[in-house]
């Protein structure tokens, strides 16, 4: 661990948290409001997939060489460059064209790649190693607290201000706090190479991951895992809408709340990784809570609202606090000086999960015509990644014993 930077771990930790959370918003600010902006645009509703599949496909795309963009440009300025993606994206949400969005998508899915191996590169500095899996966790809890502002604030926003309106402003704001992010970059950036060539080797990171059994675990196990997360938090509200019957309001509250859940778990999960010393066989936990509550879903509809949230909620706390976990794992598995490209190398398969994710819910929709039982469907995604990490944790502690 070296000296820390400017603000010390409390302020890198809170910035990570932030930049996590607004670029996460971007990505799923068109879920809650799906209903709204695709009936303005004349599409069905469940194609919402599509595009957050695009966003993804493009995150994984960049995720090759992220980890060499935070080496030459360092953290800092790369989270900048994130966050000025997300603003110029949402903007192009806004447009209400079918291609803008698209090109909104990509801009938006390219600056989401580098948020993950910039914040791995900061906090690895200054995180305790009996602390890592619950700071990466802490910072992981943008994504949740992304899908929760998105989901209390841009319904709301849409039906006040008009959907258009919404994104706008949203857009405002990220460039307010990626402005903000000048005051701290020159101490952020110290180690950054500024002559370090991005073309150069652009597959260190995933070569480096598919080198090593315990980080080739953990990818393939971010893929699954990632599959599910990003299916249930693109299509809760539509189903809660169209399935269930509830009011837009409450579908996006209720998919905040989803967000709170795993913002906790996620939490809740490093302390424990922490506690037990044991962070692949807690990720394997994770993943058995995640598909057994994946196969609930068809089972729910007939309960009382509340205990539809409870359901919802538990789901969310297990599909969606496995990341930081994840990241801190893959950061201790890292060669020494290597964490941003081992981080970009694991994300690049995660991202590929989140790609396919979405994509393949809207198909499996499309043939059974029901969301809950297409959730029921993919809880075997989840269960086969608790399988493959839980055979990495069984041959590390092997390892370790001999």
């Amino acid at each position: 661990m070296t000296e820390p930077t400017k603000g010390g771990l409390p302020l890198a930790v809170s910035a990570a948290i932030a930049i996590q959370a607004l670029t996460s918003a971007a990505v799923l600010a068109l879920t809650p409001i799906a209903p709204i902006v695709a009936d303005a645009m004349g599409l069905p509703a469940h194609v919402i997939g599509y595009q957050v599949s695009a966003v993804y496909a493009f995150a994984a795309l960049i995720s090759i060489f992220s980890g060499r963009i935070v080496r030459k440009y360092g953290p800092a300025r790369s989270s900048q460059l994130a966050l000025f993606a997300a603003a110029v994206g949402l903007a192009g949400f806004a447009s209400g064209s079918a291609g803008i969005v698209l090109i909104g998508s990509v801009l938006i899915g390219s600056g989401y790649a580098l948020t993950n191996p910039a914040a791995s590169e900061l906090l690895i500095r200054l995180a305790p190693p009996d602390k890592r899996n619950l700071i990466f966790s802490l910072k992981q809890t943008g994504v949740p607290l992304g899908g929760i502002l998105a989901g209390l604030v841009l319904p709301g926003a849409a039906l006040a201000l008009g959907w258009q309106s919404a994104l706008l402003l949203s857009a405002a704001f990220v460039l307010v706090v990626a402005a903000a992010l000048e005051t701290v970059r020159s101490a952020w950036d110290v180690g950054a190479d500024p002559r370090l060539p991005l073309r150069a080797n652009m597959l260190e990171g995933f070569e480096l991951v598919m080198r090593r059994s315990g980080l080739r675990a953990l990818a393939f196990m971010g893929l699954l895992f990632a599959a599910i997360q990003l299916s249930l938090v693109s299509f809760v509200v539509v189903m809660l809408v169209q399935e269930f019957g509830w009011q837009p309001v409450e579908a996006g509250v209720a998919a905040a709340a989803v967000q709170a859940s795993g913002a906790i778990g996620r939490v809740l999960w490093g302390m424990v990784a922490d506690r037990a010393r044991a962070g692949l066989f807690v990720l394997a936990v994770i993943g058995v809570l995640s598909g057994s509550m994946a196969a609930l879903m068809p089972f729910i509809g007939a309960l009382t609202p509340w205990l539809v949230l409870l359901a919802l909620c538990a789901f969310g706390a297990a599909s969606i606090g496995w990341n930081g976990i994840m990241l801190a794992e893959a950061a201790r598995l890292s060669p020494s000086g290597h964490v941003g490209p081992v981080a970009g190398g694991v994300l690049m398969l995660t991202f590929l999960g989140v790609v396919l994710g979405p994509a393949l819910f809207s198909f499996a929709y499309g043939l059974i015509g029901s969301y809950s039982q297409t959730y029921a469907m993919f809880s075997l995604s989840p269960i086969l990644g608790s399988i493959i990490i839980w055979q990495a944790s069984r041959a590390e502690r092997k390892a370790r014993g001999s």
